[in-house]
């Protein structure tokens, strides 16, 4: 008899160590600006008997199609891989912590779910998610790598987001991220932008980035000739319904035609980048 509540305790802890992952793992989360494509890679436990497998898709937006692959997992501390393992993708889908269609992805956050589509061959990151949450955090960045992210502090939340594409001084072009902080506990609250900081060197003469102005008409200049300014003063948003559309536009030549936008809808908290014209009937700020 005594035996009895013994084997209950080991059961249930085995049980418990056995449990399946409740959101996925996700290592990195890379949106490339100039193929407009998302790689993602992620882990989750599949169970008994293989345990947590590995795999990485990509969302190609020219394509609206995914590709994934498995791997088994190198054991080193940064994201690393060896042999494929061609049954790790099913295997993870079947945990319901990933859900892949036609040109969409989507996966099971704590607390939150991620998804990006594909329009019109642009990539869409829908973060509503995480906009209610006064606690919402989309990445650990002491063991993730991504160039997306939520991360909401007391009173304010920062957002970064892939903004452009631009050309480094080796010619290759490569994806820049900016950092924008808005006052408020959740994006759900936000009621002001109060920081800027775009993470690219822009070393040529004419290539500049600015806000476009709540009166539709004037570039703010962030950052241009080597200066970084970033806001200066706040800007009032309102987030939710009829919220703001904050658009950040980047040219390497302020005089040509080829220009790019990122633009952070606080209505529905989704974004993107493209390509676009140079805004036609504006003028430059200070």
């Amino acid at each position: 008899m005594k035996l009895v509540p013994w084997l209950y305790i080991s059961l249930a802890a085995a049980s418990t160590a056995q449990a399946a992952d409740t959101w996925l793992s996700v290592s990195d989360l890379w949106i490339d600006a100039p193929t407009q494509a998302l790689t993602l890679t992620y882990s989750a436990d599949t169970g008994f008997p293989a345990g947590r497998r590995y795999a990485q898709t990509t969302l190609d937006c020219r394509t609206s199609q995914t590709t994934s692959r498995g791997y088994v997992y190198s054991g080193s501390l940064d994201p690393q891989y060896a042999d494929e393992d061609k049954g790790a993708p099913a295997a993870i889908l079947s945990t319901k912590l990933l859900n892949i269609g036609k040109g969409a992805l989507s996966y099971k956050d704590l607390g939150a779910q991620p998804r990006f589509f594909c329009r019109n061959g642009v990539l869409v990151s829908d973060l509503s998610t995480y906009a209610k949450s006064n606690r919402a955090r989309m990445f650990d960045v002491s063991y993730s790598d991504s160039n997306l992210n939520v991360s909401a502090g007391i009173g304010s939340v920062l957002m970064t987001v892939p903004a452009f594409t631009f050309r480094r001084e080796d010619g290759k072009l490569a994806t820049a991220t900016i950092d924008l902080e808005v006052a408020g506990d959740s994006l759900a609250t936000a009621k002001s932008l109060i920081g800027f900081r775009g993470n690219a060197p822009l070393f040529r003469p004419r290539e500049a980035v600015f806000l476009l102005e709540k009166d539709g008409k004037t570039l703010r200049p962030l950052m241009y000739n080597g200066q970084a300014p970033g806001l200066r003063t706040s800007v009032a948003v309102k987030a939710g319904k009829g919220g703001t559309v904050l658009t950040i536009y980047y040219t390497e030549d302020y005089n040509s035609t080829a220009w790019q936008k990122a633009v952070v809808d606080l209505s529905t908290f989704q974004t993107y980048t493209t390509k676009t014209g140079r805004p036609a009937n504006l003028k430059f700020g200070q």
